[in-house]
């Protein structure tokens, strides 16, 4: 679920209250404001003021816009209580190393999504699927 998320906040009760072990919310952000219908608008919701509002979704898909397709590296500066799959400017196996490192102190990240370092061959998918199953099991 993206932007209805964020547009109707009962509706997202209601759904969390119905399917929340099935729901991954699509955050998407903007100078840290939350991105909307199709990243087409930016909202005034930042994500310092979403940490009470997601903290029952169990899972979030996080793209920071400004980094999506750039091969620049993730940006994690923020995040909720939440599972967090991380999303855009994922360019090397050293991203992904840095993630992992990162879960020492962001438990919460369960996974990254690869696009443009696939595309264009900076990351190699069994390369990175070996170093992901590796990462996520050992004591991060």
């Amino acid at each position: 679920m993206g932007t209805k998320a964020f547009e109707d906040r009962n509706f997202l009760a209601e759904t969390l209250k119905k399917y929340n072990d099935e729901l991954i919310i699509g955050l998407d952000l903007k100078n840290n404001k939350v991105a909307i219908s199709g990243w087409r608008e930016t909202t005034d919701i930042s994500i310092n003021m979403l940490g009470e509002e997601l903290s029952e979704v169990r899972q979030i898909i996080y793209t920071d816009i400004s980094k999506d397709g750039t091969l620049s590296g993730p940006n994690i500066t923020s995040v909720a209580r939440s599972k967090i799959i991380v999303s855009g400017g994922i360019s090397s196996l050293e991203d992904i190393v840095s993630l992992l490192n990162m879960r020492k102190n962001y438990q919460n990240i369960v996974g990254v999504i690869l696009g443009k370092s696939l595309y264009k061959g900076s990351i190699s998918l069994n390369s990175a699927i070996n170093l992901l199953k590796k990462g996520f099991e050992a004591d991060y």
